[in-house]
């Protein structure tokens, strides 16, 4: 929802606090930071929905190979446990993905921050607004197309948000 440091510091202090309270597990904290920075490399800026899809798929994947990883030196032939392993790692991985997507709704409009998915709902050409800008002043529409991928391409070249700047050049005239 902010950024992707953010992201990081805050999953690398949580995994601090797992590693407090479970006196020392480091399979536990490994589980925990290493899930949740996978997660948050694949989501990113969170510009699509099937990122968040994606995340949890990887989370799933993170956490079975971390639980793999710690599991197998002492394994002594056991064979229904990587099952049941491979289903909490899914099963993590699915409400990982679940509640962040969730929270990214929720904190986006309690704190009234722009999301790059409302941006991209404004910027679709279908949107209401800028559908009666194409019927009743199609030059409008045509000059506003131009202005904006002239805006984005400068935003981009600077390092500004090019979605964001993109979506107001869109809206522009109106």
């Amino acid at each position: 929802l902010v950024d992707l440091r953010v992201a990081i510091v805050f999953t690398l202090a949580f995994s601090l606090i797992v590693l407090y309270l479970s006196m020392g597990n480091a399979s536990l904290a490994a589980y925990g930071v290493l899930g949740s920075l996978a997660g948050a490399l694949i989501v990113g800026r969170g510009e699509r929905l099937n990122a968040f899809l994606w995340a949890g798929v990887v989370i799933a994947l993170v956490n079975f190979l971390v639980i793999i990883a710690f599991w197998a030196p002492f394994a002594g032939g056991a064979t229904a446990a990587p099952m049941q392993m491979l289903v909490v790692a899914v099963l993590n991985g699915g409400i990982s993905a679940s509640i962040a997507l969730i929270g990214y709704f929720v904190l986006g409009n309690i704190f009234d921050v722009t999301t790059p998915l409302q941006l991209t709902e404004l910027s679709r050409p279908t949107h209401p607004l800028l559908r009666q800008l194409l019927l009743k002043a199609s030059g409008t529409y045509h000059h506003t197309i131009i202005v904006s991928n002239m805006a984005e391409r400068a935003a981009a070249a600077i390092g500004a948000d090019a979605l964001l700047v993109r979506v107001g050049a869109y809206y522009h005239d109106i």
